[in-house]
């Protein structure tokens, strides 16, 4: 069964991590771990503060009118949200942003607001699939996986496929992105859902006649500190 330190492990790879606010693929303000500020309010009550002073010309004199790792104030944050949907449709990278921006999260902030994701993630995917607890282990990780980046969506093929447990269907219908070894490791755990899954009922009588066995929630769990997360940045944005 999957537990925390896999779900971090694996996210911490796949995942791009920005502390600045940056414009996804899809033009949707974002920050953290793919966390999509859906609008000026959202983003004001995170906890952004300063990443370097923020130096105005006033009455032709330079002046440093905030400090590096100062609170920023609603109407700040706000501004800086404006000024980042500004660049929509510019196909800037996550990167390009830091020189447009002042404002970011600290390490713990954005692990903090990636596990709260994590968490509503979750208690979907557990009302989706309510036979989740069951399901091997590599598929609790990719359809985890697939829901957090809005790709699972209930009553589409690949749903479907998943409710069935056709772990060969589904890898057959994972998506196509542009990270490619990505969408590969995405079969592949599919496929090696199928795999356990033969095995399993090899070896447990109970499971092949379809009786639940006596097993926790492998999502009944808390995503641990991590100092390591915000420093691993290997892959780019979606």
């Amino acid at each position: 069964m999957i537990d925390q330190k896999t779900i971090w492990d694996h996210f911490s790879k796949w995942e791009v991590i920005v502390p600045h606010m940056y414009l996804d693929s899809s033009n949707f303000v974002t920050v953290g771990i793919g966390h999509w500020l859906v609008d000026s309010a959202d983003a004001e009550d995170q906890p952004f503060v300063f990443r370097k002073d923020r130096v105005e010309v006033k009455d032709g004199r330079s002046v440093v009118t905030a400090t590096k790792g100062q609170v920023a104030t609603r109407k700040e944050i706000a501004a800086e949200y404006a000024h980042v949907e500004l660049f929509a449709r510019k196909n800037w990278r996550a990167k390009a942003f830091e020189q447009e921006t002042y404002l970011e999260l600290t390490s713990d902030d954005i692990e903090a607001l990636f596990g709260r994701d994590i968490a509503e993630k979750i208690k979907t995917l557990t009302r989706i699939l309510p036979e989740i607890d069951l399901y091997p282990s590599d598929a609790q990780l990719v359809l985890l996986d697939l829901i957090y980046n809005g790709y699972l969506v209930k009553g589409s093929a690949l749903f479907k496929a998943a409710k069935a447990k056709d772990w060969e269907l589904a890898a057959k219908l994972c998506p196509t992105t542009k990270n490619k070894g990505r969408d590969t490791y995405r079969k592949e755990l599919f496929r090696g859902a199928a795999t356990e899954e033969k095995q399993q009922k090899e070896m447990d009588p109970e499971a092949a006649k379809g009786r639940p066995r006596n097993i926790s929630s492998p999502f009944q769990c808390t995503i641990p500190d991590s100092s390591l997360l915000i420093r691993q940045r290997s892959v780019p944005p979606r």
